[in-house]
């Protein structure tokens, strides 16, 4: 995908225009409903962050932004009883009824036949056509929030056209159905043909599909731009004769990046799942379109859809596995430069969904599609009484994966989110995808070194479950921010300072091993409540750790913290 334009309200909330191009790169398209709030199509660059650590509400679709110096959230997907709760868009009121919905929704409470739908899972890379922005319209810099238009791959975007629609004649769904499992097989098969085979070192066949027929140019431009990762120029011009010339089957040998060693065996396991996936619903659109020939009425869906239902256990497996194997892989892709240029190369000249959203977000969508569908075939009330039982067998299966998997989903939300902040955050030295890790708090401050007479710099910080990022900008055209500070939460003390004549909020200071403390001076009353419940929490962390230096508990400037 191409980089998002500028997002000018961002600016101030996160300090600078470059943090929103360079961490949440939102590409979204704006629609007005009557309830006022924003119909926005996400793009998978979409990086929702939270100020509300009480709740850990980092699986959230839906942003609320605020003129306020950060970014704050209402409520989480894993904090919810569903999508019918009168207060789903508020934010919680205080630790434990967040904590209390969160446990609700894990735990799959009110959750009556796939009620809780596809957005909800808090999955990253997910084009949606339904997802809702709650906005505060502060004026005109808001639009540029959800300003910019982005193209919706094909599987993902009928998943979701089937939440939230009016009833609608069942040959008109199954013919949608049909379009979006062919969708989805051609999907899978891209996947593993067009990205693991080169991945693996394996040649690469050309898919015959309508958005490959006659791309001979587009061909050479993937070549060019493989080659070009490559350090050695006679390599290079090695591969790009070899890739041009398409022989006349339509087959042609492209770039094969040669994985490491553990590298491969991280596409090897991805590539069989892609194969195992592809195995299913191919299989179940065979079955489809056979079934529709002799087509007579609801009734004939429903043998079809318990047998594919069984089938679809596969995606407890699918998933739960993938947690570890997208943390590796995005591990891979972040000490590995050549090979994530390559997967980039790949994704610039595709015209479909790209790499990391065919691998979870796509496949997964379908459960969701087929528990619309049947959804709404139940509410039409057209099966006959014998066939409404085994409906709502097919029901609660697919509602029964959903809930084996919905924590993975959690989980697998949180790698993608920490794989793209890392990916877009220069001078990091190691990755920062550490087990549990997530994304708590993006904020803006001001600070300054200690005893430094040098005055007040802006900052943007991101808190992450073991450590804190002091961020500044760059002014270069990558847009990227980068590292000023790294600071492990294990080796940090916080500490209060105490008001400055003209200061309306408090600030902190960060002591690391020793060296001279960081001043950070808070800009929002937001921003106050987050950093008094963050420190206290902190300070009872470290108190429960045994820390010497952190015994007992003060207040000072309104900031609960230990000394």
């Amino acid at each position: 995908m191409r980089n998002a334009e500028m997002v000018n309200e961002l600016s101030s909330m996160s300090g600078s225009k470059y943090v929103a191009r360079a961490i949440l790169q939102p590409r979204r398209v704006r629609k007005k409903n009557s309830t006022g709030f924003g119909i926005v199509s996400r793009s998978y660059r979409h990086f929702p962050c939270s100020s509300r650590l009480a709740a850990n509400s980092v699986y959230h679709d839906h942003c609320t932004v605020r003129r306020c110096g950060s970014i704050s959230i209402g409520k989480s997907s894993s904090e919810s009883d569903g999508p019918n709760d009168s207060s789903w868009n508020a934010p919680p009121k205080n630790m434990q009824m967040a904590l209390n919905a969160r446990d609700h929704i894990e735990s799959g409470a009110n959750w009556k036949f796939l009620r809780t739908p596809f957005e909800r899972t808090g999955l990253h890379y997910l084009h949606c056509v339904h997802a809702t922005c709650i906005t505060a319209h502060y004026g005109d810099g808001v639009e540029d929030v959800a300003d910019v238009a982005n193209t919706l791959p094909v599987s993902a975007a009928i998943a979701s056209s089937f939440l939230n629609k009016p009833p609608m004649e069942t040959n008109r769904m199954l013919t949608r159905l049909e379009e979006a499992e062919a969708s989805l097989v051609s999907d899978l098969e891209h996947l593993h043909d067009y990205y693991m085979r080169p991945l693996l070192g394996q040649a690469h066949v050309m898919s015959t599909s309508p958005s490959f027929t006659g791309a001979k140019d587009a061909k050479r431009r993937l070549s060019n731009a493989v080659a070009k990762i490559f350090d050695n120029k006679r390599q290079s011009n090695i591969k790009k004769n070899s890739l041009s010339a398409a022989s006349a089957s339509g087959t042609s040998e492209r770039a094969a990046y040669q994985l490491p060693r553990a590298g491969a065996a991280v596409m090897g396991d991805l590539s069989t799942w892609a194969f195992r996936l592809l195995d299913v619903h191919t299989s179940f659109l065979s079955a489809l379109r056979q079934t529709r020939k002799t087509y007579s009425g609801p009734n004939d869906l429903i043998p079809l859809f318990l047998e594919h239902i069984a089938r679809l256990a596969i995606y407890i497996g699918f998933v739960n596995q993938h947690v570890d194997v997208l943390r590796q892989f995005e591990q891979l892709a972040f000490a590995d430069k050549k090979f994530s240029r390559t997967i980039s190369a790949y994704d610039e000249e595709s015209q479909r969904s790209e790499f990391r959203a065919l691998l979870v977000t796509v496949p997964v969508a379908r459960i969701w599609c087929y528990g619309s569908l049947l959804q709404a075939i139940h509410a039409s009330g057209e099966t006959d009484f014998e066939f409404r039982n085994a409906l709502e067998d097919c029901l609660e299966q697919l509602e029964g994966i959903a809930k084996s998997i919905w924590p993975a989903l959690q989980r697998i939300a949180d790698i993608q989110r920490i794989g793209l902040l890392q990916n877009n955050i220069g001078g990091l030295q190691e990755s920062l995808l550490t087990q549990d890790q997530r994304v708590i708090h993006l904020d803006k401050l001001k600070y300054r070194t200690s005893g430094s007479s040098g005055g007040w710099k802006m900052a943007n910080v991101v808190l992450l479950t073991d450590r804190l990022l002091i961020l500044r900008e760059k002014n270069n055209d990558d847009g990227r921010m980068y590292i000023r500070k790294n600071m492990l939460l294990s080796e940090t003390i916080f500490s209060a300072l105490r008001m400055r004549s003209g200061q309306i909020y408090p600030g902190f200071g960060l002591t690391q091993c020793g060296y001279s403390e960081i001043e950070m001076q808070l800009l929002t009353n937001e921003s106050f409540l987050f950093w008094r419940r963050q420190l206290k929490q902190f300070a009872k962390q470290q108190v429960d750790k045994g820390r010497n230096t952190l015994h007992q508990y003060h207040k000072c400037g309104g900031i609960i913290v230990c000394s």
